[in-house]
């Protein structure tokens, strides 16, 4: 872990361009592998996921400095929930820099391989995805993950009526398969990780993993799933 969280620095104080071609389930360290490069390359069937409370874990890789910075409290939904979203919501977060079909993938490493100017390659085929699953429920979600406990977040989910309300009980359930300890802690890491920066958290997520390797939930969540 602690290599792990040293290349995720690195990718981020690395100077030259690096692309990450993404067309399929990119979740945990895979993100911690991509999400710190200059270009994140999403295909249409991207999903973006940090599902490390279903396993008694917590999202780490640094990206609770991610989830901080994300508006309408959409990364602490994605920190407790470990919701998998897709190439649009994921490039209206900044998450993707880019949305390209994976049929031109060889195209782009080909002409990256002979040099070609990155930023041009891509912005030539690029193609705005359109609204994302999330747009609809932003304001459900600030109004329900703004809250300062776990609890409370529980108790606003509870509340939500109208169009809100089967997706409040999704979540309900949802988060009530997740470690109890986990999202604690998610939920304070997401907010600490607010006064941070990306080295730091990934100092943060380093004791963490130290303290969780100590505990049981990681290796029970492990063994279930």
């Amino acid at each position: 872990l602690a290599a792990e969280y040293a290349l995720n620095w690195q990718l981020e104080c690395f100077t030259k361009p690096t692309v990450s071609l993404i067309d399929g389930l990119v979740v945990g360290a895979g993100v911690g592998l991509t999400l710190y490069g200059t270009h994140r390359v999403g295909g249409a069937r991207y999903r973006f996921a940090m599902p490390e409370t279903g396993i008694g874990l917590f999202p780490d890789d640094g990206v609770s400095w991610a989830f901080a910075r994300m508006p309408h409290e959409i990364g602490m939904y994605l920190a407790l929930t470990g919701q998998a979203i897709g190439p649009a919501d994921a490039y209206r977060l900044g998450l993707v820099t880019h949305c390209i079909p994976a049929e031109r993938f060889a195209q782009i490493r080909a002409a990256v391989s002979d040099a070609d100017p990155v930023d041009a390659v891509l912005d030539g085929v690029h193609r705005d995805p359109g609204p994302g699953e999330l747009e609809g429920l932003e304001a459900a979600i600030a109004r329900c993950f703004s809250a300062d406990s776990v609890e409370e977040i529980l108790s606003r989910l509870q509340a939500e009526r109208a169009a809100a309300d089967p997706w409040a009980q999704s979540t309900l359930r949802d988060l009530s398969s997740r470690s109890p300890t986990s999202l604690k802690v998610a939920h304070r890491q997401v907010r600490l990780a607010r006064g941070l920066d990306l080295r730091q958290a990934l100092i943060q997520d380093y004791r963490l993993a130290c303290r969780f390797l100590e505990g049981h939930d990681f290796f029970e969540g492990v063994r279930a799933a």
